[in-house]
Parts: C-alpha cells; sequence; structure tokens
C-alpha cells in the first residue's frame, strides 16, 4: 500500500531514451477506483497480472505494474543515445518533461523524433516500448470499459522499470493480483505469499478470494 503523503517516482527504459516521472499526491487527493466497493482503492496502485497477452508481451512469467492516471505521470523523450554511450546519464532535473498524454500516444507528434513506438495489441489497446533498447514502458486502454466518461485517461507502468532506490521501497510490493484465473499454476503457488486480494480479471469488486 502506497504512503498517504505526496511522493515521486522516477523510472525510464533501458538506454534512458525514455524517462518519467509519477508524482502522487497524497492520500485524499487521489482518485478514487471508480469499481471500488468500499470506496477505499485509490490511484495509483500496484498490481501482479496473470493475464496471457501482458505475460507475452512483456516477456515475465508474472508482469507487475503500477496503475497511475495521467495527470501524475510525466515523461521525457530522447533520441537514442550515441553508439559509444549505449545509454543516456543526463539528471531528471535537466530534461524536458512532457505529459503521458501527450508523450505515449501513437498519433502524437512529440513521440516522432524519440525512440518510443507503440504496439496496438488489440483493439484501443496500445503497448508502449523503447524502439532502441527494448525496454516495455506502459500500456492503455482508451477508453477504459466500465469508467465513467471524464474519468482521467490511466497508464499501466511496468513496475520493473522503476528506479532501484524507488522499487526498493516496502510500499512498491504489489497490493493484489489481477486476471488470476488466467494465471499459469505454477506461477500462482509463487505468487501466493503476496498474500493480497485475487481478481477474476480487471475487476477489482470480483474477488475470487
Amino acid at each position: 500500500m502506497l504512503s498517504n503523503h505526496g511522493f515521486d517516482l522516477h523510472g525510464g527504459c533501458n538506454c534512458s531514451a525514455i524517462r518519467y516521472r509519477i508524482s502522487i499526491p497524497s492520500i485524499l487527493e487521489r482518485p478514487v477506483h471508480p469499481l471500488s466497493p468500499d470506496g477505499s482503492i485509490r490511484f495509483p496502485f500496484s498490481t501482479t497480472d496473470h493475464c496471457n497477452d501482458c505475460r507475452r508481451a512483456t516477456g515475465s512469467i508474472l508482469p507487475a505494474w503500477l496503475c497511475v492516471p495521467a495527470p501524475m505521470f510525466s515523461v521525457s523523450l530522447r533520441p537514442p543515445p550515441p553508439p559509444d554511450t549505449h545509454h543516456y546519464s543526463t539528471p531528471d532535473n535537466e530534461l524536458t518533461w512532457l505529459s503521458a498524454d501527450e508523450a505515449l500516444r501513437q498519433d502524437s507528434e512529440e513521440s516522432q523524433e524519440s525512440t518510443v513506438r507503440f504496439f496496438v495489441s488489440s483493439k484501443d489497446r496500445t503497448r508502449s516500448f523503447c524502439g532502441h533498447c527494448g525496454t516495455n514502458v506502459a500500456y492503455a486502454v482508451w477508453p477504459i470499459p466500465g469508467y465513467a466518461k471524464g474519468f482521467p485517461d490511466l497508464f499501466d507502468v511496468v513496475l520493473g522499470t522503476l528506479d532501484r532506490e524507488d522499487l526498493e521501497r516496502s510500499e512498491m510490493r504489489p497490493e493484489r493480483q489481477l486476471w488470476w484465473e488466467k494465471g499459469i499454476e505454477w506461477v500462482q503457488k509463487l505468487s501466493d505469499g503476496l498474500n493480497v486480494p485475487k481478481h477474476k480479471g480487471f475487476r477489482v469488486n470480483e474477488v475470487v478470494y
């Protein structure tokens, strides 16, 4: 469970051509999940994901995400780093930042000169990744099924792309498991020690056990 206080998280792709910043406000300023049964689930939250598509797309036996409202998510895009450096080392405070809605949409002008690439994996579902180093960065659905019109766009940010010092925070531990019924049995057994709610699909109001 994330801290109730406001804080920032940082991350990016392996070559640092894509960097991002997630600015999380204090708990009462975070939007309530529209499907939260009692209003206690707020964005952002972290989760594992047992669905077949995400497992194959990320190449991970158990993808994990931080589900983030677009207004909290900023992205810096650059062309590939010079061949002799392999990755950028520019401090984040010297970068130019865009909103995620500007940077991580396939029709965005801002993305054209950068390494960000897109894969429409199914209807209305887009995955963004770095075309230089190959890092899978985020996943988005537009519009989100079952959400009221006007609710902020959401990005599922690959949890493993967070900078290590942020990922080491104990509160980044996934707080629920989605698409449990699509899971591979031995992977489910590995992840069962998380001892968090398990959901049949993406609907957090449908708890398996």
